[in-house]
């Protein structure tokens, strides 16, 4: 149970700073760095990355001595795993959008290839 909740949780602060990176791409590249969140939703997003990170670290200071397990949540790695996902999500989020617009101009076909990629 305990080896569970540690991949669930590596999983959701993976998700956490993908979604991170990606809306902070986003707005430095098409928003000239303007946020693109409503004030208070950035926050609770930060709030919540703060907090996943502090249950994965109590969770290194306590099980891992308390039931001597030898793997850790390594905060490191999952940020650079998540640098490297983001950039694909960001790529399909952009797909997306293009898509969207293709098809609103009459270019559907177009617009299916961007689509059909992800597929």
């Amino acid at each position: 149970m305990i080896k569970n909740w540690k991949t669930v949780c590596e999983i959701h602060l993976t998700e956490l700073y993908v979604y991170h990176q990606a809306i902070s791409t986003i707005g430095q590249n098409y928003f000239e760095s303007l946020p693109i969140l409503f004030q208070d939703l950035a926050r609770a997003l930060v709030e919540i990355i703060i907090a996943t990170e502090e249950l994965a670290t109590k969770f290194n200071e306590l099980y891992v001595d308390l039931f001597r397990l030898t793997e850790q949540i390594d905060l490191v790695t999952i940020s650079q795993n998540a640098r490297q996902q983001s950039k694909y999500r960001l790529g399909y989020i952009i797909d997306m959008a293009k898509a969207e617009t293709l098809e609103s101009l009459g270019e559907r076909e177009e617009g299916v290839k961007l689509v059909e990629r992800y597929l």
